[in-house]
């Protein structure tokens, strides 16, 4: 796992990096969006009942290190399960895009300008999943049956079902609904740099899980 530790010791090898984070939650105790959290530079603000209200950015005077961008792909039971997270990330993300700090310490802000630069229609959107109310990735079901011809075209078919962006400023129902935006996830993957995933037990790996393909 990243931690706050590990990104400032090897904050040299992550000045350009976007991170791909895969969101399968449900079954740990929140160490998906802490890693992201951590890598941004944000910290959870709570109200007088203890419940999370809003991700709060950390000043870069106190957090001493560039924020990394960061890309997250969400399983559909997260995306429906923690709405009110996803809408919380996706606050963090376009506040951060807008922040008064310069890009070689903001790397969020710095490709969110250069996705504008290319007409991209809201270049802080972060958060991918599958279509509205729909779950998989499919790629479980194409390898099982062989109806692939090379890892392009498993990655591909994963591409096609997780184009879709969530948060507080998508769909038209109070930003429950997901937005295709096909070309944004497609420019943020080609300049994706690291992928981490949170495993939920140190007892198994990732060629031990039956259906761990939909998850890559």
């Amino acid at each position: 796992m990243l931690c706050s530790s590990s990104i400032s010791s090897s904050s040299s090898t992550l000045l350009s990096t976007r991170l791909l984070s895969i969101f399968r939650v449900n079954f740990i105790l929140g160490e998906s969006i802490a890693i992201v959290l951590a890598l941004v530079g944000a910290k959870p603000t709570k109200e007088g009942t203890g419940r999370v209200v809003r991700f709060d950015l950390i000043p870069l005077d106190e957090l001493k290190r560039p924020r990394i961008d960061v890309l997250a792909s969400l399983s559909g039971i997260f995306r429906d399960s923690f709405a009110n997270i996803v809408d919380l990330l996706d606050d963090m993300f376009e506040r951060c895009s807008v922040l008064d700090e310069t890009v070689d310490m903001n790397f969020i802000k710095k490709h969110a300008l250069e996705l504008a630069k290319d007409g991209v229609e809201r270049p802080a959107a972060r958060l991918f999943s599958n279509p509205p109310g729909d779950y998989g990735s499919m790629v479980n079901e194409v390898v099982g049956s062989g109806d692939w011809s090379d890892e392009s075209s498993l990655g591909e078919t994963w591409k096609g079902r997780n184009n879709f962006s969530y948060g507080r400023n998508e769909g038209t129902d109070g930003g429950i609904s997901g937005t295709a935006r096909p070309d944004v996830l497609d420019l943020l993957l080609k300049t994706t740099d690291r992928i981490v995933q949170e495993i939920d037990s140190v007892e198994y790996g990732l060629t031990d899980i039956q259906g761990m393909f939909y998850k890559m």
